[in-house]
């Protein structure tokens, strides 16, 4: 599923999301990494508790050996998340990597199995197609991962279409809605 270019996941586009969701269903979380801009570093000020501020994307290790990336992506006006998985999670050279797997939020999700994957759509801008800007994986255990574009700015979610937020808290990502959204970043679950 790898491209050469990302471009944001539009509601015209329903197998990139399908296939995506297939790949995570059944799979049990081993570990995450953080992507960041050359020069910058994680956390760098930006975790808050229960919520993570992230650079480029997040990469979900999965048992397979596969990771499945969300990154925020732009084409136009169009702002968005693009979703992919990569069976070779090694460093990309212009980016600097973080293992995240240790800290306490992921901590407690490795080994669950994910159930379900919800996602949430908006309008980013006039003439716009709907764009996914929130995906949710509900894990085994009861537990909630919600990455969406955001930043963090003084302990508060807000809308950013270059950054993520990765949300640990459900009621954190029932409470963030940006304008352009008609739904939380909780979103809807997938069919199978």
């Amino acid at each position: 599923m790898s491209r050469e270019r990302s471009r944001p996941i539009t509601v015209h586009e329903p197998d990139r999301l399908r296939e995506w969701t297939r790949e995570l269903r059944g799979r049990h979380v081993v570990g995450a990494r953080y992507r960041n801009a050359p020069g910058s570093s994680w956390p760098d000020g930006n975790s808050a508790e229960a919520i993570h501020e992230v650079d480029m994307d997040v990469a979900i290790m999965l048992d397979n050996g596969a990771s499945a990336v969300v990154s925020w992506s732009m084409d136009g006006l169009v702002e968005g998340i693009d979703l992919e998985i990569r069976q070779n999670s090694g460093t990309t050279p212009e980016l600097e990597e973080t293992d995240v797997t240790s800290t306490p939020e992921w901590q407690s999700l490795v080994n669950q199995v994910v159930n379900e994957v919800a996602v949430a759509w908006q309008v980013p801008n006039d003439g716009c197609p709907n764009t996914l800007w929130a995906v949710r994986l509900s894990l085994s255990e009861g537990s909630t991962i919600v990455v969406a574009l955001g930043e963090i700015e003084g302990d508060i979610v807000q809308y950013q279409p270059d950054a993520l937020v990765v949300l640990f808290d459900e009621a954190a990502a029932r409470a963030y809605q940006p304008l352009a959204s008609a739904e939380t970043a909780f979103g809807t679950a997938i069919g199978a």
